[in-house]
């Protein structure tokens, strides 16, 4: 398979070698796009989920060929495609025709080494369902001791009846002995939305599928998930309201019945996701008011809130990610977007724990946060470009999505990777 690679280039605000600053060693100025050979006239190539792979490189999977076949990358420390691997640094396989169109891909980084990429998938009518593919990072393919020959699909409809179309993924979550805990939405008469949570065993089996209606007919959508320290499972998610909010459920782990509600989050907070930071907290990062960025932090003694800096001219942000560093802090990426519902930068913020409660890092960035504007040669006329999704990789947090890209041909989408300086240098105390 040929490789086509683009270099961007960012516009970093402040200082030269600042805090939190793209790490100007990874291609040419922090930030990577990868387009792949056209498949029956698709050009479109989103990245879903990327973690640490092996030797040293950065795995990275996603859809290709406008949702024609999957493409596995491994990438170098400097950027480039790792020919140590499949011989050129790639691997790919198709995607059954029956799944024309896919929707919100994402992943799991597995702690056994395996990568999960979920989407949805839809049929020609536009119905559709969760589909999760087990990768080897070893070979950039399906691993067959999972589902069928590498793949779990779950139809909602089969639990429940009077579902919408649609049936989004957000997050794929770690459980007990191997499970995954998929946490996502589904629609409902009246343009409306719920969410859904569903146990797969680490072979594939469904074990339980609950909805939420059943127990919260406020509830959104499901964003994130992780076994409670009292052997039930905390799910948590957005409610309906002006403005929207939060709450974290209590659901039992095996049949995932509702137990009751374990928090309702502080006013105005709304989670994006989570992740479990030890056996008894949960970190979630979202918003508050829909344009701030904040986390928030569940303990069994209860739930707190932080607003971070907030980002000038932000009108939404749109996601939010946080992820452990080295030093035992915290970075928390947000997509923003402007009141013409475009992104324009990349924000991070630091933080850390002190006690039952996140607090503001002020030694990362410039006071806490960090705004990185950023400027795309991409032949569009504007830079549009997705960035939902952060991994840490050799002590860096990279962000990674898909930009949009005009050339003679076409308007496409690229694999987009934006890497960060090591977590040593990204606080003031390390600048170089």
């Amino acid at each position: 398979m040929q490789k086509f690679i683009v270099y961007l280039w960012l516009l970093a605000a402040g200082t030269a070698g600042a805090a939190s600053d793209p790490d100007l060693s990874f291609g040419s100025s922090g930030v990577m796009r990868y387009g792949f050979d056209a498949v029956g006239g698709g050009r479109n190539d989103r990245a879903g989920v990327a973690c640490p792979g092996p030797r040293g490189s950065l795995f990275a999977v996603g859809t290709a060929s406008s949702d024609r076949r999957v493409v596995s990358v491994w990438l170098a420390e400097n950027g480039a495609l790792d020919p140590s691997f499949s011989d050129d640094g790639k691997q790919s396989f198709d995607l059954p025709a029956a799944w024309p169109t896919l929707y919100g891909e994402t992943g799991l980084c597995g702690s056994d080494g395996k990568v999960t990429f979920a989407f949805e998938s839809a049929d020609a009518n536009d119905e559709g369902r969760l589909t999760l593919l087990r990768i080897n990072p070893a070979d950039g393919l399906p691993d067959a001791s999972f589902g069928t020959g590498g793949r779990v699909d779950v139809d909602l409809d089969a639990y429940a009846t009077g579902l919408g179309e649609i049936e989004s993924i957000v997050a794929v979550n770690p459980g007990r002995d191997g499970d995954l805990i998929v946490t996502g939405w589904y629609d409902r008469p009246g343009d409306a939305s719920s969410g859904f949570v569903v146990r797969i065993t680490a072979t594939g089996g469904v074990a339980a599928v609950a909805f939420a209606e059943a127990f919260d007919a406020t509830s959104h959508q499901f964003v994130a998930a992780m076994p409670s320290p009292d052997g039930a499972l905390w799910v948590a998610g957005t409610t309906d309201g002006a403005p929207r909010g939060g709450r974290v459920y209590r659901l039992d782990y095996a049949t995932l019945a509702w137990l009751g509600t374990a928090a309702t989050l502080p006013a105005g907070f709304e989670p994006r996701s989570g992740r479990a930071l030890d056996a008894g907290a949960f970190a979630l990062a979202g918003r508050i008011d829909e344009a701030v960025p904040a986390v928030a932090l569940l303990t069994a003694s209860g739930a707190s809130a932080l607003a971070l800096p907030p980002v000038p001219s932000a009108h939404l942000v749109v996601d939010a990610q946080i992820v452990p560093l080295s030093n035992g802090t915290y970075a928390v990426a947000a997509d923003v977007v402007n009141a013409s519902n475009l992104r324009f930068g990349f924000y991070f913020a630091g933080v850390r724990r002190a006690g039952g409660a996140f607090a503001l890092e002020t030694t990362f960035g410039e006071d806490g946060s960090r705004l990185v504007p950023a400027g795309f040669g991409t032949g569009c006329g504007f830079a549009a470009f997705d960035l939902g999704r952060v991994t840490v990789w050799r002590d860096r947090p990279v962000w990674f999505g898909t930009a949009q890209v005009c050339d003679t041909i076409s308007q496409h989408n690229d694999y987009l990777f934006l890497r960060l300086t090591r977590s040593d240098l990204i606080f003031r105390d390390g600048f170089q």
